[in-house]
């Protein structure tokens, strides 16, 4: 009985005519579909300024209800909304952000957003601090971008996670505030703990590369594998690489390709690249060259600019079509113009070969795509420039530039870099004389890491010793026979370096036989203890 009187009750309330004598009845009209009628009592009072009288006129004026679509209609009244109403004001920053009537208006944009923000409307203050933190936009604060972020992360990260990540990154990059990678981790922790996904990816990157935390690819793994399965694309295509690359995992050839697809279904053009790259070479999955320029065809026409480095691979090599270097050195120079930094490195090694008449030998040029290639963060651009200029057999010696890039590839760890800078600073090529503090200090860690060049200098250094001291009143390289054993012992028989027999020989005659087992032992402990750090970074 009580169902069929509710039932009755509510037909009869439908059935009840409406007029639109208030403006209470007028939203009900609109609620039930009457918009004639409801755009009728909409004018009869907008008199008075009522904010949902404007905002349903702005519904039925955007989306056409009971008359003429008219965006231009639309925009009039959520403008007369908005000065009355901070969401109304930022709804209508949005439309001219997303440009809902043709091309955005991102100055429209930034000027409501702005209004929002003053009245301390989060949604509009992240949007602002957007605005504030790009880089190609006029109004770009990145000073003020990071207030905005950590203002909101402070008070409302549990809902807003992407203020807590922002302000991690503003901190990590030392970009608006002075770097600190203890806040960068402490931040972007935070919004990991809210499951925000570009946060977790993030984490991730600092685990692989050591930047700012312990590096710990198997975390880093554990991480991209979370963020991957909240289908962030960005996590999902460096799944694929760690996949393909053996990061903090075995290597997969085909969970490699499959995490690259995934991603690339949800726009991560890149990732064709990488696809398109395992296809050509057939090293983890099967060749296939039509596949792989289908992939990459489509994501060059899309302006990605790994596509086109690979599609101009494809035409300059012959893979599957005819070969055709003048559209490979387009698209080579069309891919490191748009921001490829591989390919920018790329065509400064063909600039510095000299391809062929579309790629003449032009050492400026290749300096200048290998300076951009290596200001972007490429590691081999940067090898290639600090050897470069320090040996000066294919562009004018300069140490100063040599020293530049080979530090900031030894502040990564790179081994190479470092064994260079040892051998610069002992042969007195960054200053008046010898350095052999520094000189020692790169070799040893270079060593360490297993270069064999670094090894020998060492075991050479020791075992002839450098007379004299420096200014402190040390001598960095004394001769000392068991320490040059110790070296040398870590170089491989096969070592080409003519003068090594002989060293070892000298060396060898210089110590005891209970002191060479001592160092043997030493550092056969040494190399077991690389092999271990090897093992636990890939397993």
């Amino acid at each position: 009985m009580k169902r069929t009187i509710q039932r009755f009750e509510i037909h009869h309330q439908e059935l009840t005519p409406l007029s639109n004598n208030t403006i209470e009845n007028t939203l009900k009209l609109f609620d039930q579909g009457k918009y004639s009628e409801a755009l009728d009592g909409c004018f009869k009072f907008l008199h008075t300024g009522d904010i949902r009288i404007l905002l349903t006129l702005v519904q039925i004026y955007q989306y056409g209800l009971g008359t003429t679509l008219s965006l231009s209609e639309a925009e009039k009244y959520l403008i007369m909304a908005a000065a009355k109403d901070v969401t109304a004001c930022f709804q209508l920053a949005e439309w001219y952000d997303h440009g809902i009537r043709g091309e955005p208006d991102h100055q429209k944009a930034y000027d409501y957003y702005t209004k929002a923000a003053q009245q301390q409307y989060n949604p509009a203050m992240l949007k602002l601090a957007g605005y504030l933190n790009d880089e190609k936009d006029p109004q770009y604060n990145p000073e003020e971008a990071f207030h905005i972020y950590k203002s909101i992360a402070d008070d409302r990260s549990e809902i807003y996670p992407e203020a807590s990540y922002q302000t991690g990154l503003h901190y990590l990059k030392g970009k608006g505030v002075e770097k600190n990678t203890k806040e960068a981790f402490r931040y972007i922790s935070n919004a990991v703990r809210h499951n925000y996904a570009p946060a977790i990816y993030q984490l991730g990157l600092m685990y692989i590369d050591g930047d700012g935390v312990a590096l710990n690819q198997e975390t880093a793994f554990k991480l991209m594998n979370q963020a991957a399965s909240l289908n962030y694309p960005l996590a999902q295509y460096q799944l694929g690489k760690m996949y393909e690359e053996a990061i903090g995992t075995f290597p997969n050839g085909q969970r490699a390709y499959n995490w690259y697809s995934f991603a690339l279904n949800l726009g991560c053009e890149k990732a064709a690249a990488r696809m398109a790259s395992m296809l050509l070479d057939g090293t983890m999955v099967s060749k296939d060259y039509e596949k792989a320029f289908l992939l990459v065809s489509n994501g060059a026409s899309n302006g990605d600019p790994e596509c086109m480095r690979v599609l101009s691979r494809i035409y300059g090599e012959g893979l599957g079509v005819k070969e055709d270097p003048h559209k490979s050195a387009e698209l080579i120079k069309k891919a490191a113009q748009a921001g490829s930094v591989k390919a920018q490195r790329i065509l400064g090694l063909l600039y510095m070969q000299g391809r062929n008449e579309h790629i003449p030998r032009d050492i400026e040029k290749a300096v200048e795509w290998y300076t951009r290639s290596a200001e972007q963060g490429d590691q081999k651009a940067q090898y290639y420039l600090g050897v470069f200029y320090s040996d000066g057999k294919k562009i004018p010696t300069n140490y100063p530039l040599a020293q530049k890039w080979l530090t900031r590839l030894a502040e990564n760890g790179h081994r190479e870099a470092m064994y260079n800078l040892g051998y610069l600073y002992a042969n007195a090529k960054l200053s008046e004389k010898p350095d052999y503090k520094k000189a020692r200090y790169y070799y040893v860690e270079a060593a360490h890491l297993g270069q064999i060049d670094a090894r020998f200098e060492l075991a050479k250094l020791y075992h002839t010793g450098v007379p004299g001291q420096d200014e402190n009143g040390e001598n960095y390289f004394e001769k000392d026979d068991q320490l040059a054993y110790y070296y040398v012992y870590l170089i491989p028989d096969e070592y080409p370096n003519k003068e090594y027999p002989t060293l070892l020989k000298e060396i060898e005659a210089a110590i005891t036989p209970s002191e060479k087992a001592d160092i043997q032992q030493q550092a056969r402990m040494q190399m077991l203890n690389q092999v271990s750090v090897k093992i636990q970074r890939n397993t």
